[in-house]
């Protein structure tokens, strides 16, 4: 018995462990459809919070342009009515102390929260606080309008941009960016 005690308590340790959480959950929640038999796309149109900082505001309205674009270039019709798919996207900011989230345009957009604290897990815990970690990262979701599920998540990490980046330069980061991240739904 007393040899069986140990063993039933790491059974049960490691049982405890791998049940999941809501981080687990955005972790393996990213589902990968296609924009096959979709006509129209509405993008999220939130307003901005009134203490976004002007550069992110920029840095939104840039993203929002990207994804227009993107969407337009593969043939699905942007429009602000009623549409075959919703569209919204979450920026992560961090650095080596902290992880914020502009979430505006996210609009119904799934866990919102959690990734956001996923990010924080994965990037500044992890990276162990270091001062030199400065990492943006875009979640874009697609949803279907019509049955409110989700149908395309996938996200994209880089290095912030220093402050006085040369609006060409952040317009061109942005734009590969989100085509990156969409590149998979429109195969």
């Amino acid at each position: 018995m007393t040899v069986l005690r140990p063993i039933f308590i790491i059974l049960l340790a490691v049982a405890l462990l791998s049940c999941s959480s809501d981080l687990d959950s955005t972790d393996i929640y990213l589902p990968k459809g296609t924009s096959k038999g979709y006509r129209t796309v509405r993008l999220t149109s939130e307003s901005p919070h009134q203490a976004t900082p002007a550069r992110y505001q920029d840095g939104q309205r840039l993203i929002r342009k990207a994804l227009e674009g993107q969407f337009r270039t593969k043939g699905l019709q942007v429009t602000t009515g009623p549409a075959d798919l919703l569209v919204g996207h979450l920026v992560i900011v961090q650095d080596g102390i902290m992880t914020t989230s502009l979430d505006e345009y996210f609009g119904s957009g799934i866990e919102a929260k959690a990734i956001s604290d996923l990010a924080h897990q994965r990037g500044v815990d992890e990276s162990g606080g270091t001062g030199n970690f400065k990492k943006a990262g875009l979640v874009i979701d697609v949803m279907d309008a019509r049955t409110q599920k989700l149908v395309f998540r996938n996200y994209v990490k880089r290095d912030l941009l220093p402050a006085g980046t040369p609006d060409a330069t952040r317009r061109q980061i942005i734009d590969q960016a989100v085509a990156e991240t969409l590149a998979p739904f429109f195969r």
